[in-house]
């Protein structure tokens, strides 16, 4: 049985509906891309790598309607590093945390420690952000596929040459 990567059901597609779908999905011209003034100087950083990165995909649907999204993308990015850098400088599983005793003294907390939670927590939205953005590679077989296969052009096509025959009309 084979398995379905887009998540489309058992019906049959034809191909007028496919190419439809193709012909009515919304595109934009532009994709500059510019950053938003209002992120700091580490994510501005993230964001230039992040862009270029995207540019680079052949046939990317990231059009400048997508700033928001890269700026979440990109902001739970920096927090995730945030909060393994200090992971990294107090690895403990669990904190004694001080707090005040009923007699005046002072008693110690055993709780988890919130950064490794934290950490879990961007590194999901940062990974969500990059699926809606078609980035990574669920992203890019639900989204990708169709774009880069009406790409293909019939000179591409290896086996043309091998069967044209001498007396064919082209």
């Amino acid at each position: 049985m084979p398995i379905r990567l887009t998540g489309e059901s058992k019906r049959k597609v034809s191909k007028i509906e496919k190419e439809n779908k193709i012909h009515y999905t919304p595109s934009f011209a532009t994709c500059d891309l510019i950053c938003p003034s209002f992120l700091t100087e580490n994510e501005k950083v993230e964001w230039e790598s992040f862009t270029k990165m995207i540019k680079d995909i052949k046939g990317h649907a990231v059009t400048d309607a997508d700033i928001h999204l890269i700026t979440m993308a990109v902001q739970s990015w920096c927090n995730y590093l945030k909060y393994d850098k200090a992971i990294k400088k107090k690895p403990d599983q669990y904190l004694l945390l001080p707090k005040p005793s009923k007699d005046g003294g002072t008693v110690y907390a055993h709780v988890k420690n919130p950064d490794y939670y934290q950490r879990k927590v961007e590194l999901q939205n940062h990974i969500d952000c990059l699926t809606k953005l078609g980035i990574d590679p669920i992203g890019r077989a639900k989204v990708g596929l169709a774009r880069l296969s009406s790409d293909k052009r019939d000179d591409d096509n290896v086996f043309l040459e091998l069967t044209k025959r001498k007396g064919d009309n082209d």
